[in-house]
């Protein structure tokens, strides 16, 4: 008998079921080119490819999903056009839902597939390495894998399987998704309106979406977060916004992205075309976090005329042009000089030709075939299979200004020449808090600085009482305290409490290099934890390991089921928490 839910998915293919996992990394495993196939009525697809483009209905449709010798079959999805200007396209973008028509239902843990054609790449790659980065350096956004496509038996080419952005991505990011997350599309600048939220609920003259859509929490449909962070950027005066910037934001975060897209050269996005990218305001620490989006435009292609591969790193988004959130960034000179060392990193990390032409080499061998066989792919642009083999090492005019390796080449060699390297001080990228038991608290912090002299905990304030002495907690990666890894960049102390546990504590993080050079995490204000209510809050508080004739879910199916109980009225974050079956595995 199992003690945890599984979602049983039955393969018509095979006649027999297979589990569906919760972890998704094995749909974007991009070892192997697996294939979906839908299928749907011959009207729909009619309707879908040559109706109302504009259009998000949803058609009933079944999934098929083949990876190696899995074969999984899921009946009644949702599928549908998706995308921007890619509905105008000879060779479309998809949606699969599986949850549109079967309530809570997952696959692998996804409620959505993004399948995209990609039709201005001739490569059919630059997003994906685009996302690839954002994965090596630590930095939330999508995942992305190649798959072939098939729609009623008709092969509709190599897409790009693109994580979708919803609450399921944000709770397994972010450990809750009980905050506001905005999709932002054009004209989406964050510029300053009014006081009031609701006049930020507006929608451009050609849709009737709104350019700050909230994709959460939409019954209450409340704008307050993003208005407050839209009046900071805009009324804040230098040194508020200096002090008080990381109180709003993650604004390392942002950082790394605005380095990412200088390297990629992304300008369909938020600092040089006000578009896609998403806010999501995570309650875990009251600050809104940036997330990119869409990245087929990268790497050479482009559409408005200036050189991406050369353009200056200092001054990268258009002259004169009101961003207010990455204009106000660089007013800070501690924020510019962090740009420029990112720049650097990703290059020395990520962005080289080391790590980029072989994984390029290697994902041409693994898509080739697919994608020589794939006409949808030359008909928005009249591109060839010569042109497809050309565009990883040459110019192809037009839009695609850079081969896909000279243009990696150039901006490398660009961007070298540009950045301006200056001692900075350390870079406290975030921290993390672990209750392992009533007695003890876990500490992390994760810091960006070669040469780190001291990393302390100081706690000014407990249970309303000042100290007499404030009480300095020194933090170490030396591998012998609780992180035990040596020299990874992760400080760690662990607090034991001897006596009576205390219900909150007052903290904050200060970092010192070599030079002197101090850093504070939050930058003004200091942190409040509640230790009680981290401390074994949740229990087990009903389960029912073999239903077969018990309670029914909301589809009329008897699951297996466990409840899970939180008797206080704090939310409990339960990031790398698990259920499992088996001791031997206990992350199961």
């Amino acid at each position: 008998m199992k003690l945890f839910t599984l979602l049983i998915i039955y393969s018509l293919a095979q006649t027999t079921f297979v589990l569906a996992q919760s972890n998704s990394d094995w749909i974007f495993d991009d070892t192997t080119l697996p294939e979906a196939h839908i299928y749907l009525e011959s009207d729909s697809l009619d309707l879908i490819l040559f109706g109302d483009i504009q259009s998000d209905y949803e058609y009933p449709a079944t999934f098929i999903f083949k990876k190696g010798a899995q074969i999984d079959t899921v009946l009644n999805i949702g599928f549908r056009l998706r995308g921007n200007t890619s509905r105008n396209s000879q060779k479309k973008s998809f949606k699969v839902s599986f949850n549109t028509f079967v309530s809570g239902r997952q696959y692998y843990g996804l409620d959505k597939m993004n399948l995209n054609g990609e039709h201005n790449d001739p490569t059919i790659m630059r997003a994906k390495l685009s996302w690839d980065i954002f994965q090596k350096i630590d930095l939330i956004a999508p995942r992305a894998n190649h798959i072939k496509l098939y729609i009623n038996d008709e092969y509709f080419g190599l897409y790009l399987n693109v994580e979708h952005i919803d609450d399921e991505f944000i709770q397994d990011r972010y450990g809750t998704d009980a905050g506001n997350l905005y999709k932002s599309l054009y004209p989406a600048d964050l510029s300053y309106i009014s006081e009031n939220p609701e006049d930020y609920k507006w929608s451009p003259s050609w849709s009737d979406r709104r350019v700050y859509e909230l994709k959460t929490n939409t019954e209450e449909d409340d704008y307050s977060d993003l208005s407050a962070l839209i009046s900071f950027l805009e009324k804040s005066s230098s040194t508020q916004f200096e002090n008080e910037a990381e109180d709003f934001l993650n604004v390392d975060g942002v950082l790394r992205w605005m380095a990412v897209d200088i390297l990629t050269g992304n300008w369909d996005n938020y600092w040089y075309n006000q578009n896609n990218f998403y806010l999501y305001f995570n309650t875990a620490d009251n600050r809104f976090e940036f997330i990119p989006y869409d990245y087929d435009n990268t790497f050479g292609i482009d559409f408005l005329g200036p050189d991406w591969g050369t353009r200056d790193v200092n001054n990268w988004g258009p002259s004169g042009a009101n961003r207010p959130l990455t204009n106000r960034i660089l007013e800070v000179e501690e924020y510019r000089k962090r740009l420029n060392y990112y720049i650097d990193r990703i290059i020395s990390e990520a962005f080289n030709e080391e790590v980029l032409f072989p994984e390029i080499d290697r994902l041409k061998a693994l898509t080739e075939a697919a994608a020589e066989e794939d006409t949808y792919r030359t008909l928005d642009y009249g591109y060839d299979i010569s042109d497809y083999q050309r565009s990883f090492t040459s110019t192809l005019g037009g839009h695609v200004k850079y081969g896909l390796k000279p243009y990696i080449t150039t901006r490398i060699n660009s961007a070298l020449d540009q950045v301006q390297l200056e001692n900075l001080a350390p870079i406290i990228q975030s921290i993390n808090i672990e209750t392992p038991s009533d007695s003890l608290l876990n500490f992390y912090a994760t810091i960006v600085d070669e040469d780190i002299e001291r990393v302390v905990l100081i706690v000014p304030v407990w249970e309303g009482e000042i100290f007499v002495t404030t009480p300095i907690f020194e933090l170490k990666d030396d591998g012998e305290g609780i992180d035990k890894i040596a020299g990874d960049g992760i400080f760690s102390f662990q607090l034991i409490f001897n006596q009576r546990i205390p219900e909150y504590l007052k903290f904050y993080f200060r970092a010192t290099d070599s030079d002197s050079q101090t850093s504070k995490y939050p930058t003004s204000t200091d942190i409040t934890y509640q230790v009680n209510s981290a401390i074994n809050l949740i229990v087990i508080n009903e389960f029912l390991s073999d239903n077969e004739s018990g309670i029914q879910d909301i589809t009329g199916a008897f699951e297996d089921w466990i409840e899970l109980y939180n008797p206080t009225e704090q939310p409990v974050n339960l990031m790398d928490y698990f259920l499992t079956d088996d001791f031997s595995l206990p992350d199961k």
